[in-house]
């Protein structure tokens, strides 16, 4: 049986302030599954019972509406995946996770998850801080999206994912900055030029 790699627990010891026992106590609910590029992890309109910690590789969270796909978020190397609205109220995803890489995901499922959360009172404080983080981001995303020019966005994702910038084509980074790709174009050849003067 392999178990995940010691720099997931390391990352779960920093994120949730845990000691390397629990950390390993909570990795132990999860599997190793391999999934190519372009497959599906989460399909909108089931529902999600499980969460996944990406080992390696990069997934794609999207809303689709009338054929139009809408980019939420980027998922790679250390993040949890799962439509999480979906997992807690038991009601079909509004969202859909693609791998854009092959990508090694480590999945647990939610009876596992419950029973972790009744036998250790430390993954309910994990859930605890889960929650707040996320509140934190969407208030920030939604805080963005309002005030900040499309420039702004552009150069704090270059600033905070780097490595999102060399991984994903433009159409989908200007999805998710919620601009045209041509706009996107635009701004990378100013951000250049004024680079170059």
């Amino acid at each position: 049986m392999s178990h995940p790699p010691s720099f997931l627990r390391d990352i779960l010891c920093r994120r949730f302030e845990l000691s390397h026992a629990e950390a390993t106590t909570y990795l132990n609910a999860f599997h190793r599954h391999e999934f190519d590029a372009d497959q599906v992890f989460v399909q909108a309109g089931s529902i999600c019972h499980h969460l996944g910690i990406i080992e390696e590789g990069l997934m794609k969270c999207t809303f689709v509406s009338h054929d139009k796909e809408v980019i939420h978020e980027f998922l790679a190397e250390g993040s949890f995946a799962t439509s999480y609205a979906s997992f807690l109220t038991e009601m079909p995803s509004s969202k859909r996770l693609v791998c854009l890489e092959p990508t090694v995901v480590w999945v647990a499922n939610r009876q596992d998850l419950i029973k972790l959360v009744q036998d250790h009172p430390f993954v309910q404080r994990m859930t605890d801080r889960v929650n707040r983080q996320l509140f934190l981001l969407l208030h920030e995303q939604l805080r963005s999206v309002r005030l900040d020019s499309a420039e702004q966005r552009y150069l704090a994702l270059l600033e905070h994912r780097p490595d999102l910038a060399q991984r994903i084509p433009q159409y989908l980074l200007a999805s998710y900055l919620h601009v045209t790709p041509e706009t996107l174009s635009r701004i990378r050849r100013n951000l250049q030029a004024a680079a170059r003067s």
